[in-house]
């Protein structure tokens, strides 16, 4: 968990651009593992907060990873 963190809190620092495409993806796959670890771990608030914050990164035409984050949100409510 706090690999997955750390690895956000250095995307989002000074230095990565915040609409290059790489930068971008990565970002993305960061807040995707935390929420399914923190998911996994048993923390489904966190892992929700996590796949909000997610998503907020995504577009409307992106509609794979929008159907996806909102599959693994539901699950975590089970």
């Amino acid at each position: 968990i706090t690999y997955y963190r750390d690895a956000l809190s250095e995307l989002e620092g000074p230095g990565w651009p915040e609409d290059e495409q790489p930068a971008q993806a990565r970002r993305l796959l960061a807040y995707e593992r935390l929420g399914d670890v923190l998911a996994t771990a048993g923390d489904y608030d966190a892992a929700r907060a996590t796949y909000a914050a997610g998503l907020s990164l995504t577009t409307a035409a992106d509609r794979v990873t929008l159907a996806r984050w909102s599959r693994k949100t539901a699950e975590s409510y089970l």
